[in-house]
């Protein structure tokens, strides 16, 4: 290959990830979190009270609702009790967006509650889909998707730049003096290795940010041509009056749904389109034995008058279309939604690696500029810009690490305490990422390095701390709930730690002892005596003090 087509793609691949690299970071560190999300739901409520873990049989609770819900509700969530089967809570939003449970009382009339959302669920996934954006959803994805066509570009030059030495570097780690040369290859080692999944992350990512820009383009133009302009959209008709009172029951609908799959594991039951003449009744349900559509969830779509498995929306492994299966493997080769546990751990693991992709890849740029330092014969103080990206890169992706589990931690106390303050997680992770910025900023990457990543492992720490502390407390579930549902968030948040506090002895050890002209070296404090004068303390020094 000619080198100027290899310094091309190098150019581009350098830029590229210095733009979106941070964002990135911070939507793959938090991506790892989401692997986890219903059991770091369920950590962050260990003590739910006693109103919302409130339940009741099925079939009374969705006839009397299905009898007295207000017109102006057009869908809601049958919640089914993971731990008492036949069991469940309604779930509805008003008009104002606001969200209420609702259950039966002793003498089996209704009692409507505000409802909780999964809010330490809901907070990482957040983190994730807006890659640390102090944005609205609308505006962040979008942003995300453009940024994730960049990475899609990052990784394809990045693999051109690498070919003329794959061969020879493939697999090689050299733990040497040569600090750059082990960031080159732990960076060169995990973008080939992980190069399929990260195309696949990439690719998926765009689709899913920037779907409402395709469709908003095809209903501007394709779906427009030959309707008079002008045209009203097609009247949807109204529900029958009392057509509810003729639906069949959930627990039929759950038989219903062993006889298609005894694989599928019900968790609710979603009646849409209450206000039309065809609602429906969407299931969705674990089923590991393939891929599925969403998250952690298959679907099947009933037809509530009947029972009856709607053909042609079924969403559940094994009972598609080969089109249908072909998007459910999209889907799923994105949320890491088939093979169980031990394909969310590997995707668990593949989200941080790909976090320390993109953080080597930047500390990568920052290294070859002190190459080209090292080469002169009096070595200068850092270029302005190069220190900028250094406290940018440090100071957003520490604090990320930070904010995340401070987040989690904070949800979890507000949850024991039995407060209500809405958007707590967000909040302490914006203030976490702003402050690691503002320490690397005004203090420098090699003074913010050591510190940020030892503050990184104490957050990450807390987590099972909290856990430690909240066994004090009443109702803090000890046995099996605790075993299956926050034992494993806890002892992943202790390797994660233990492993941060290695690297924070690692960058202090740099710090102290690196090069002297180097970025991530502290500046030595200086004793001025009356008899020293500014003329006799070096420029690097005096522009870091």
């Amino acid at each position: 290959m000619k080198p100027e087509i290899v310094r091309t793609y190098k150019v581009v691949h350098t830029w590229v990830g210095i733009v979106s690299g941070v964002m990135l970071f911070i939507a793959f560190y938090a991506g790892a979190f989401t692997m986890f999300k219903p059991e770091i739901g369920r950590w962050a409520e260990a003590v739910p009270s006693a109103q919302q873990g409130a339940s009741s049989p099925i079939d009374a609770l969705a006839r009397a609702f299905f009898a007295t819900r207000d017109d102006a509700i057009g869908s809601a969530v049958l919640e089914l009790d993971r731990e008492r089967p036949g069991f469940g809570r309604m779930r509805y939003a008003d008009k104002q967006g606001a969200s209420w449970q609702v259950t039966l009382d002793n003498d089996g009339r209704l009692q409507t509650s505000a409802a909780q959302t999964a809010p330490a669920g809901h907070f990482v996934d957040e983190v994730h889909r807006n890659g640390g954006l102090p944005l609205a959803g609308a505006v962040a994805e979008p942003i995300i998707g453009l940024v994730a066509l960049l990475y899609a570009l990052a990784l394809i030059s990045g693999v051109v730049i690498l070919l003329p030495s794959l061969l020879k570097d493939l697999l090689l780690l050299r733990i040497t003096a040569n600090v750059k040369r082990f960031w080159l290859d732990a960076h060169n080692l995990i973008g080939i290795t992980s190069l399929p999944f990260h195309l696949v992350i990439a690719l998926t990512t765009a689709g899913f940010c920037l779907h409402d820009w395709v469709y908003d383009t095809q209903d501007a133009t394709i779906h427009a041509i030959g309707k008079p302009a002008g045209a009203a959209p097609g009247a949807k008709g109204k529900a029958a009056p009392g057509a509810s009172a003729d639906w069949v029951t959930p627990s039929r609908l759950l038989a219903n749904a062993r006889a298609q799959s005894a694989s599928f594991t019900p968790t609710e039951l979603t009646y849409r389109g209450l206000n039309s003449p065809k609602p429906q009744v969407n299931m969705g349900g674990e089923d590991w034995s393939g891929h599925m559509r969403a998250p952690r969830a298959g679907f099947m779509n009933f037809n509530p008058a009947t029972g009856q498995l709607n053909k042609g929306i079924s969403l559940l492994p094994r009972q598609q279309t080969n089109w249908e299966a072909s998007l459910s493997a999209i889907f799923s080769l994105h949320f890491g939604s088939f093979g169980g546990v031990p394909v969310r751990l590997a995707y668990a693991v593949m989200g941080v690696l790909g976090a320390i992709l993109f953080y080597t890849g930047n500390l990568l740029w920052i290294e070859s500029r002190l190459k080209k330092n090292r080469q002169l014969a009096v070595p200068l103080a850092q270029p302005r810009h190069v220190r900028w990206v250094a406290a940018l890169t440090v100071g957003l992706c520490l604090g990320a690490v930070i904010g995340l589990p401070l987040g989690l931690v904070a949800l979890r106390w507000q949850a024991s305490l039995g407060l209500d303050m809405a958007g707590i997680g967000l909040s302490v992770f914006n203030t976490a990422l702003a402050a690691g910025l503002l320490a690397a900023l005004v203090k420098g990457a090699a003074w913010a390095g050591y510190r940020l990543t030892l503050a990184a492992a104490l957050a990450t720490l807390l987590v099972p701390a909290t856990s430690l502390l909240a066994g004090v407390f009443p109702g803090m579930p000890i046995g099996k709930p605790y075993v299956t549902d926050y034992l494993f968030i806890d002892a992943l948040s202790l390797l994660g730690g233990l492993a941060l506090l290695w690297m924070a002895a690692r960058v202090r050890r740099r710090g102290r002892s690196g090069e002297l002209h180097s970025v991530w070296r502290e500046p030595a404090p200086l004793a001025l005596s009356p008899q020293t004068n500014s003329s006799q303390i070096p420029s690097n020094q005096m522009e870091q003090m």
